[in-house]
């Protein structure tokens, strides 16, 4: 069993205050074409709220920050992950 995770592109504009992030949306159409291309089908698909998770080839994690009372604001990434028989090249 293999999983692949898909997290949202960085588009945000050179000298910009604050960073930009491809949608929801956006990651799972990117996540569809992958598995059509492939041919892969799914066994299970998932979400997760992950703290830094490492960068893709394709695209970054989206930052969300919060509040966590006395500790300082933390970088959270939301990535749909695919879980499936088998390895992709």
């Amino acid at each position: 069993m293999s999983f692949r995770d898909f997290v949202p592109r960085d588009e945000t504009r050179m000298l910009a205050l604050s960073r930009a992030y491809e949608s929801l949306d956006e990651v799972v159409a990117r996540a569809n074409a992958w598995m059509t291309t492939e041919g892969i089908t799914p066994i299970h698909v998932e979400t997760l709220l992950l703290p830094r998770p490492p960068r893709e080839s394709n695209g970054t994690a989206t930052a969300v920050e919060i509040n966590a009372g006395s500790v300082s604001f933390s970088q959270w990434h939301q990535v749909v992950r695919i879980w499936f028989h088998g390895e992709v090249s």
